[in-house]
């Protein structure tokens, strides 16, 4: 009796195991026909996007466009030379300016404003008169605004600089993508404009054929900070002939 019920309980258990690896099966079965449509999903999916205007450029185009890149490349260059030569110029002029400073005992250079009334030190720092006097100051030397406004031009073509900079590293990336070979026309239109808004108006200056007389014919700025003009005793003088009754 005990062997029959060991017989039976053999071949449940064997059942059981049977139950389970075909749920196993099952289920790996159907997640394996899931990821397959994913995968045929995503391609249609690709295909569409290719088909609805993400077409591979020709090669023609693309080679066109490296020409007109090499413009650009050439513009960039000249732009950086001449940006480069201006700052050395600058920098040879405000090490004038220091060297014509006045100097304090202890080695501190310090420079008085236009108006005589204020001292400041080569970081801009005020200087109290119980250290100098503005009067102590000869008035040969350096002024505070004549070392400021050399100050805020090397910062302008610093800043210049660091932009022809990355747009120069623009076009490299521009390029090396072109080569690829794997351009789709959206995303070569997408290159093609940030280079043309992104262009520095120092590399636009240099391209060839640009007009500059569209800046020549722009409307001057008028200086609101430009002195009044001094009208003397003859400029006051009217001329009877002018007004009625006096003539």
């Amino acid at each position: 009796m005990q062997g029959v019920m060991n017989h039976f309980d053999e071949k449940a258990a064997l059942k059981a195991v049977r139950e389970l690896e075909r749920k196993k099966w099952f289920i790996a079965s159907k997640q394996e026909k899931e990821e397959k449509r994913a995968k045929q999903e995503q391609a249609l999916d690709d295909f569409v996007d290719l088909a609805t205007g993400a077409i591979l450029l020709d090669v023609v185009e693309i080679e066109a466009y490296k020409l007109e890149l090499e413009t650009y490349d050439i513009a960039t260059i000249e732009a950086i030379t001449e940006n480069n030569e201006i700052l050395e110029e600058l920098y040879l002029e405000r090490e004038r300016l220091l060297n014509n400073a006045h100097i304090l005992e202890n080695g501190r250079r310090v420079f008085k404003t236009q108006d005589g009334k204020r001292v400041f030190d080569e970081q801009g720092n005020p200087i109290s008169e119980d250290v100098v006097h503005p009067d102590e100051v000869p008035n040969h030397t350096t002024t505070y605004e004549e070392l400021q406004s050399i100050a805020d031009q090397i910062d302008k073509h610093k800043a210049i600089a660091d932009g022809l900079a990355g747009y120069q590293l623009k076009l490299d990336e521009a390029r090396e993508r072109l080569d690829s070979g794997k351009l789709t026309q959206d995303e070569f239109d997408e290159i093609k404009d940030d280079l043309e808004q992104t262009m520095p108006i120092e590399v636009r200056h240099k391209l060839p054929g640009y007009d500059s007389s569209k800046e020549l014919n722009a409307k001057p700025e008028i200086s609101t900070n430009a002195p009044a003009p001094t009208l003397s005793s003859t400029d006051m003088t009217i001329d009877p002939a002018l007004v009625p009754g006096m003539s």
